[in-house]
């Protein structure tokens, strides 16, 4: 059995290389008009013009590959403001000077952009966007993304000892507060996660998913991200299924046994968060 499982495993890492271009995520780039946090210095002197990029995702690089020369400065990933600060060197547009300007932004384990074009650079003026992570839950490469994950726990690679058991080796399921877990469970997390703010402000959301371990006793533990969105969705996913309520633990030969458990944590922007299995 063990050996089918490490063939299907190694036939879905094949398959979802065909696909892994298609895996990238992408971000989009909007205008922001109302900033929350006004741009206070970076180091930008007053003959440039100031551009501000907000966004979560950390390690951005930024570039102008048809004027290099322009980009004075980009500043480092400000954690406080969640932003970059880029100093852009404009010319004269009334002898003929560059009015439009292509900003390349890319980043480790997103698509490829075509370059973003910003108008209107001015000396001493500042101008703001928003960079949001546009997310594609429904692609076929995170179906296979979520049967390796699950193949690879199948297999005891994710810190299984030979105690847990998985659903098909034991006589009863584990039950949460009286209920199926499938829906109690389900219900118990919407109720108590919060969605992070600084995620909600940028427009982040995917699922989250989390295994962890189910004691004789019903206490969870063992908490671990086996597929992650982000470091604040990530760490919220956690620390509510950590919070969780002892549980029934599940039977096998009438007693109690540990369980290996997978649940995913749903985020989604404007519903509050919520889960599905």
């Amino acid at each position: 059995m063990k050996h089918c499982l490490i063939i299907w495993l190694l036939t879905l890492c094949s398959t979802a290389w065909v696909f892994s271009q298609g895996a990238l995520r992408e971000f989009v780039i909007e205008k922001d008009d109302n900033p929350q946090v006004f741009y206070r210095g970076k180091g930008c002197t007053p003959d440039v013009g100031v551009i501000v990029f907000y966004s979560a995702i950390p390690d951005l690089k930024f570039s102008m590959p048809d004027t290099p020369g322009r980009l004075k400065s980009v500043s480092a990933y400000d954690k406080v403001n969640n932003c970059y600060v880029l100093c852009v060197q404009p010319t004269d547009t009334r002898i003929g000077g560059i009015t439009q300007y292509s900003i390349a932004i890319t980043g480790a384990g997103y698509k490829p952009m075509p370059a973003y074009m910003v108008s209107g650079i001015t000396a001493g003026v500042a101008q703001y966007y928003k960079i949001k992570i546009e997310e594609d839950w429904k692609s076929a490469f995170e179906s296979l993304q979520k049967e390796i994950a699950e193949m690879k726990e199948a297999v005891g690679g994710n810190q299984r000892n030979s105690a847990t058991l998985f659903p098909n080796e034991v006589d009863q399921k584990p039950t949460f507060q009286g209920g199926d877990a499938e829906d109690t469970f389900r219900k118990w997390i919407s109720e108590n996660t919060s969605y992070p703010p600084i995620a909600q402000q940028h427009g982040i959301s995917g699922r989250v998913l989390v295994q962890f371990v189910l004691d004789v006793n019903g206490s969870v533990r063992d908490v671990t991200v086996v597929r992650g969105v982000h470091p604040d969705l990530d760490k919220e996913a956690v620390r509510v299924i950590s919070s969780s309520p002892k549980w029934s633990p599940a039977k096998k030969d009438g007693k109690s046994v540990q369980f290996f458990y997978t649940f995913p944590v749903v985020f989604r922007l404007n519903k509050g968060p919520d889960e599905k299995r």
